[in-house]
């Protein structure tokens, strides 16, 4: 939503920094969660989840959904970032 607060002001005065400044922090945001979950995923030995339900178990558990979540916003983030390439900021 803040990208397209920004929308406003390129249409006017055609620069697309602050729109592409927002997406490139939004990406980044969501790639250091997901970078966080790996850390955490291999932390807590990696590999699949099992079902005893230890504390260990729901660690690895949460940062394989840490890292699951964070690659799915990064990747609709990325959809959303391409329409600024491809239409003009007025459309």
């Amino acid at each position: 939503e803040i990208a397209y607060i920004f929308a406003d002001r390129a249409c006017t005065t055609g620069d697309m920094l602050p729109v592409h400044l927002t997406w490139a922090l939004s990406m980044g945001l969501a790639l250091l969660g997901t970078w966080l979950g790996w850390g955490q995923w291999r932390r807590w030995g990696g590999g699949h989840a099992g079902d005893d339900g230890s504390p260990g178990e729901r660690s690895r558990f949460l940062a394989l959904l840490g890292m699951l979540t964070g690659g799915m916003a990064a990747l609709a983030i990325a959809a959303q970032w391409s329409a600024s390439f491809f239409f003009h900021p007025c459309q």
